[in-house]
């Protein structure tokens, strides 16, 4: 992979802003913006000049990418419950399951309750 000139990221993140302002959104993949991005990490000096750019375009494009938003905090929980009641791919596994209990690390604290 070449490095990007500055004139290359400032194209690229052009385009990007009008397809967001003619569109609503832009394919940032199809755009070249992820490599853009990558291009800027690996050059300090691009930082400065590309950061607030590259993190408004992503901003613009984000909800489009995920219409279903949730508060961090209720994201959290969710993880949390889903993680302990062992929720998941698969089958859910039992009460008593000591892939359960192994699983997610509370046989120590729920030896009471299940047979470890």
């Amino acid at each position: 992979m070449s490095a990007m000139t500055p004139a290359q990221i400032d194209g690229v993140l052009a385009s990007a802003e009008e397809q967001i302002v003619t569109q609503g959104t832009a394919d940032l993949r199809v755009l070249g913006f992820w490599e853009t991005v990558g291009a800027v990490k690996r050059d300090p000096a691009l930082v400065d000049s590309s950061a607030d750019r590259i993190g408004a375009i992503d901003q613009a494009v984000f909800p489009a990418w995920a219409p279903l938003t949730i508060p961090i905090l209720a994201g959290t929980v969710v993880a949390g419950l889903a993680t302990f009641l062992g929720l998941g791919p698969g089958e859910a596994p039992k009460r008593d399951d000591i892939g359960f209990v192994v699983g997610t690390g509370s046989c120590s604290w729920l030896s009471r309750l299940l047979t470890c």
